[in-house]
């Protein structure tokens, strides 16, 4: 008889088998592994991979795919300070 330690149990996740000291994911803008926990930058690797990203943002690379805007339709502005609608 050999002495196998018992099998996870079948309705065990993956995700419960991680070890979340040693979880790493990838950084969305440079795809290199970063440690998830006790990173100050997560999801991104480093600063420089956060501040990146927002700059991206910032510049509009990011686009949500839908129907291009209607650039003559009117925008309501939110009213200045002191006025009224």
């Amino acid at each position: 008889m050999t002495n196998k330690p018992p099998s996870d149990p079948p309705e065990m996740e993956a995700a419960d088998r991680i070890d979340p000291n040693q979880l790493k994911v990838r950084c969305p803008v440079c795809k290199s592994f970063a440690r998830w926990k006790d990173n100050a930058f997560r999801p991104f690797c480093s600063e420089a991979c956060k501040k990146r990203d927002l700059g991206n943002w910032a510049m509009e690379a990011y686009r949500i795919p839908g129907p291009p805007a209607d650039p003559t339709a009117e925008t309501k502005s939110p009213p200045k300070k002191g006025e009224e609608e």
